[in-house]
């Protein structure tokens, strides 16, 4: 075979195929009743309009289409989106119009700009502002999953070691030294198994998640975690088998604010 040939076929073999829009249910879904807060109703800046108004299905950039909310803050909410041109997963976060969000979108600006990648903790600083890779649950979702409601010793290493090194490269390389929201829902489990990323999608198509309409007008969704990895085994990885922190009163240790992204051993990836 000719090279240059070869090599046409190899780059077109490598070449992801787009795909396209899927179309999700606009009827069937929960209702939540109008007298009931859901999510970030109970903010001040849902009722100053500050939010934008996502709906499950939207594509934006004519790239990243919606699938289903991951979960929300004071300062925006948190969407898993499929990355139509790439054939693959991401997380939008969208901001609200505060001026909170502008100073972390500032943050992530000069992350971008001070990059080591020498350094051992880079590889754990997530620097991009608005999209991330898909994440799995946070630490606080590890520890609900867990029926003991504790982490073994060997988790707890594992999570602080790489917490740790993305505090370091944040000190050293990035001059960031001020750390507002360090806790364990903000520390988040990367997904090595793909079906997880498949099955999120699969069930938004049959059984569509809970909504209610503000006003008539603004859309706001109940969020949807993820399921278990297939043949997950994390009782020995993790003392107890599941991962995930969800108690309210878990104490603000380990994770990176909302802006690092961290290894925990080899199938485990950790962001806040």
């Amino acid at each position: 075979m000719p090279p240059l040939l070869k090599w046409a076929l190899s780059t077109l073999r490598r070449r992801p195929i787009p795909c396209p829009p899927l179309c999700f249910p606009v009827t069937g879904y929960d209702t939540v009743p109008a007298n009931d807060i859901l999510e970030e109703e109970r903010f001040p800046a849902f009722r100053k309009g500050e939010y934008y108004p996502v709906h499950i299905g939207d594509v934006f950039h004519k790239k990243y289409q919606v699938v289903g909310k991951l979960g929300f803050g004071g300062s925006s909410t948190v969407w898993f989106a499929r990355d139509l041109i790439q054939n693959k997963h991401a997380t939008l976060k969208i901001y609200t119009h505060e001026e909170s969000s502008t100073e972390e979108i500032q943050i992530y600006a000069h992350l971008q700009q001070t990059q080591n990648r020498s350094h051992p903790g880079y590889p754990h600083v997530r620097g991009r502002r608005s999209l991330f890779p898909a994440m799995w649950d946070s630490f606080r979702d590890l520890l609900y999953r867990n029926q003991t409601g504790q982490f073994s010793e060997e988790v707890l290493r594992f999570g602080l070691m790489q917490v740790f090194l993305a505090l370091d490269y944040l000190h050293t390389e990035c001059r960031v030294h001020i750390h507002t929201d360090i806790k364990s829902d903000n520390i988040l489990l990367a997904v090595e198994d793909d079906s997880v990323l498949d099955s999120f999608v699969k069930e938004e198509m049959e059984i569509t998640s809970a909504r209610k309409l503000v006003d008539g007008v603004l859309p706001v969704y109940a969020s949807r975690r993820f399921g278990m990895p297939a043949g997950a085994r994390f009782g020995r990885a993790v003392l107890g088998d599941e991962s995930q922190t969800h108690d309210e009163q878990q104490q603000q240790t380990a994770g990176q604010s909302e802006n690092q992204m961290i290894d925990l051993t080899r199938t485990m990836d950790i962001s806040a």
